[in-house]
């Protein structure tokens, strides 16, 4: 993991998340603000263009005023990690999310009783549980760091997205952030999906899609209570820190 890093400046911005937190979703909305171009998968994937994926990063131009880099991560804090924005979600929807996506992907055959299971205890994925995630971003000796709900993208998004720019440094102004948003809907981004073949998302099954409900509280309707007590008993301080009651 050391060796992954070594490129790492101190005038990078980590647009860091735990997994299935809407991270691509605002690479999308980063890449229109400062390229002026409209994103889609091949764009933001593209370790040449903004908003590279860590690890490959090393090509992705610098693109911010304090001249860093735009790099995305889904590991948990890090010591070289010096400017950061953090997207957080509701850890019920992330379950949610995450489940589809794995069955997906087949890498999870299981049911959804057992995933939430998993998922509770940090098994899930290579980054750890979201709570143990989430409390080493809050709780970073990181003086330069924006946490952003995805709740609030979704439901005041150019309020939220007016504070990235302001913490990147970007001038802009409210309509030009309107029409950001207005291009990087979940229906614009699924379309963008539509453009690639399954293989491109690693999917062994014909429903799956990376872009699914893109909704707040979606849990409420997929999750049994047992499952949502299941969550909440484990996480439930880290999900009071940033208001998910």
């Amino acid at each position: 993991m050391w060796w992954r890093h070594r490129h790492v400046h101190p005038e990078d911005v980590w647009l860091a998340s735990y997994p299935r937190s809407g991270n691509t979703w605002l690479r999308f909305l980063l890449y229109e603000l400062v390229t002026g171009q409209t994103a889609d998968f091949a764009t933001i994937n593209d370790p040449y263009s903004p908003c590279a994926d860590f690890p490959r990063f090393q090509a992705t131009p610098v693109i911010t005023p304090s001249q860093g880099r735009f790099i995305k991560t889904h590991e948990p804090y890090r010591k070289e990690y010096g400017r950061a924005i953090y997207l957080v979600r509701d850890p019920r929807d992330v379950a949610v999310s995450e489940y589809y996506y794995m069955r997906g992907r087949g890498l999870m055959n299981g049911s959804l009783p057992v995933f939430v299971v998993k998922f509770r205890q940090g098994k899930v994925n290579g980054y750890g549980a979201w709570h143990t995630h989430v409390a080493s971003w809050l709780d970073a000796p990181l003086l330069d760091l924006l946490i952003i709900r995805y709740e609030d993208m979704q439901l005041a998004g150019c309020e939220t997205l007016g504070k990235i720019a302001v913490f990147l440094g970007i001038e802009t102004t409210v309509d030009r952030l309107k029409h950001i948003l207005a291009h990087n809907t979940p229906q614009a981004m699924r379309q963008s999906e539509e453009k690639l073949s399954r293989a491109a998302f690693n999917f062994v099954h014909d429903d799956a899609r990376f872009v699914r409900q893109a909704e707040v509280s979606h849990w409420r309707e997929v999750l049994s209570p047992v499952q949502v007590e299941q969550i909440v008993a484990v996480m439930a301080p880290e999900m009071r820190r940033l208001g998910y009651g």
